[in-house]
């Protein structure tokens, strides 16, 4: 009983977390490639 408990736990924190990570690593690319080309720009500028 605790088994089928704590697999229902992972399987809600798997579904929760994956869509989140994704989320956030999508976030973090769009952040440092925004940074490097206002590094970019303000190296031209």
């Amino acid at each position: 009983m605790k088994q089928f408990f704590i697999s229902i736990c992972l399987a809600m924190a798997l579904s929760i977390g994956l869509p989140l990570a994704s989320f956030a690593k999508k976030n973090i690319t769009i952040l440092y490639t925004g940074d490097i080309e206002g590094h970019i720009t303000a190296m031209r500028g």
